[in-house]
């Protein structure tokens, strides 16, 4: 996938911590209405569990975490570098796992095993 001229985890890696504290200033009330806007068409419930795919230094993964603190996220992303950004907020409910969407079906992530799937940056 190319965005912002990234084809790869490398490119996103030597700007992650920029692109990281330019996201937060942007995004945060996004993600919050996003957050609301998937809990209506959806309900969470004590069993949801979810996946934020194209997560970066988890922007979105972070307003659900505070919202949510019990529900199990698993935040995915081309770079580990970004998801190493996501880590140091030490997130109790929160795994990271590096995934391309390109080839989600290498992953090792198992079809229908996320109540949601939620996305901010994806394109």
């Amino acid at each position: 996938m190319l965005f912002y001229g990234y084809n790869s985890s490398s490119g996103w890696d030597t700007t992650a911590e920029r692109y990281a504290a330019r996201l937060e200033q942007v995004t945060g009330k996004a993600g919050g209405l996003l957050i609301d806007m998937s809990n209506k068409l959806l309900p969470f419930s004590p069993s949801s569990n979810f996946l934020d795919v194209g997560a970066g230094s988890g922007v979105l993964t972070y307003c659900l975490s505070e919202r949510y603190p019990n529900m199990p996220i698993l935040a995915t992303d081309l770079s580990r570098v970004t998801l190493n950004l996501l880590d140091k907020k030490n997130l109790a409910n929160v795994n990271t796992k590096v995934v391309d969407v390109n080839n989600i079906s290498g992953s090792g992530l198992e079809p229908g095993s996320f109540s949601h799937v939620l996305s901010a940056m994806m394109i």
